[in-house]
């Protein structure tokens, strides 16, 4: 099922050095776990590489006094905090309660690092999301409980798309179209939008086109990024840099630069971007957020970028007491308020966190005129399709696609990079041991 187990850390933490979101989120507060008593407390340790979760802790520690979690903050680089999360897994020191950027999955899995939850936490799928509660599951059970995910929505210049007499566009042929009007009105020097070269937006927009870059077969792989939606993904997207209607996104404080100034017109990217937007010296109301334009306006269908749940580690004393807190700490409106301010766009996987999040007052207007910016993105998770998998050397094909995303420019031959990525993709497997089939 898990593929051949790795030996050594180095290797598995150059995989997995990502850069996390990881925020984790109705359960009630009393302890039940058998034995556990204020005099005698079962004590679980958690390892995260967010500060913040304290204060949700202290609330459990008080109500809970049978059951005692203590937090321990891992390095803030992914590298160096993978590489203590691993050598923890193989010397058996490793916390009970570990982060897992739901990429990464498959790597743990690989250094049987994580506990099966199917019989603590299985009847906890009504829970959350199932674009974050699928990402967790293997062969139909959890390993993980879900945390925060990044569905991916579209942020728009409402106030100058009106200018130009347009609406935010539904479909990406009217993307395409309204960029080339706008483009030729302004002798091009504004942009419909941009693709930036951070791999998680190809990577989203092919799934949301419908790819599988990924299938696990039984013990092996197969892999199919040069597919006809990723393809079709990277032909619009060349063509689009070609007809100079959408900039090549390389530098952040550039880009955020040209969105302040109106000169790119949308930015597609999940809620923890938000705050960029509403730290610009415009008026409220200037942007917006909807979903995704669509390829097919019949099949609504977004995508996810980045997230992570909480995993019990499989060496852990205590899974039954760890899965109880984290049901608690993952779903709680209580545990969410706790370590999220107004300044957290951070996306709960738990529904119930959801609804919290949604009263947060905000600048933005939405098409529906209601500006629930968190009613778009939550239907954007609901439109992600749920068959997405990925796979042991995901990290390492997410930089190979950086590095081709770095080349794209007019001229450029975005849908060759797709057909050598698929090549590339499978070495990748390979040479870690895994065998891939056709």
């Amino acid at each position: 099922m898990r593929g051949p187990k790795r030996s050594g850390v180095a290797g598995v933490t150059a995989m997995v050095a990502a850069c996390a979101l990881a925020l984790a989120g109705c359960g009630g507060g009393s302890s039940s776990a058998a034995g556990a008593t204020a005099d005698d407390p079962v004590e679980l340790t958690m390892w995260a590489w967010q500060a913040n979760l304290q204060a949700a802790l202290d609330i459990w520690n008080e109500e809970n006094p049978g059951i005692q979690v203590t937090l321990e903050t891992l390095p803030a680089d992914l590298t160096t905090a993978y590489q203590k999360i691993f050598a923890g897994v193989k010397s058996g020191t490793a916390a009970d309660i570990l982060p897992v950027e739901y990429m990464a999955l498959p790597n743990y899995l690989a250094e049987d690092a994580l506990a099966d939850l199917g019989d603590l936490a299985a009847d906890q799928e009504s829970a959350y999301s199932s674009a974050a509660w699928n990402q967790v599951l293997v062969d139909g059970s959890p390993y993980a409980l879900p945390g925060d995910i990044g569905p991916i929505g579209m942020y728009y210049n409402a106030t100058a798309l009106e200018e130009y007499g347009y609406q935010a566009p539904a479909t990406w042929e009217e993307f395409e179209q309204i960029g080339l009007d706008i483009n030729a009105k302004t002798d091009g020097q504004v942009y419909i939008g941009a693709m930036t070269t951070n791999p998680n937006n190809f990577v989203g927009l092919s799934w949301q086109a419908g790819a599988h870059w990924w299938t696990r077969d039984g013990d092996a792989w197969r892999v199919n990024i040069d597919d006809a939606a990723t393809q079709q993904v990277a032909q619009t997207w060349q063509r689009m840099v070609d007809e100079g209607i959408v900039w090549v996104w390389d530098n952040e404080t550039v880009g955020q630069q040209m969105v302040a100034d109106g000169q790119i017109l949308t930015v597609l990217n999940p809620s923890w971007w938000a705050p960029n937007l509403i730290n610009m010296d415009v008026p409220d109301g200037t942007f917006g957020v909807t979903t995704l334009p669509q390829w097919d306006g019949s099949a609504l269908a977004s995508a996810n970028s980045g997230g992570s749940a909480w995993g019990v580690t499989a060496s852990s004393s205590h899974p039954q007491e760890a899965v109880e807190f984290l049901t608690w700490f993952t779903q709680s409106p209580e545990a969410y308020s706790a370590v999220n301010d107004e300044t957290s766009f951070s996306y709960p996987a738990s529904l119930a966190q959801v609804e919290v999040a949604k009263q947060k007052a905000t600048p933005f207007v939405t098409p529906d005129g209601s500006g629930d910016v968190f009613a778009q993105f939550a239907a954007s998770a609901e439109q992600v399709p749920a068959d997405w998998q990925w796979s042991p050397t995901t990290i390492a094909t997410l930089t190979s696609v950086q590095d081709e995303l770095g080349r794209l420019a007019p001229g450029s031959d975005l849908p060759g990079s797709v057909t050598s990525l698929q090549s590339t993709a499978v070495e990748q497997l390979t040479d870690q041991g895994f065998t891939v089939t056709p």
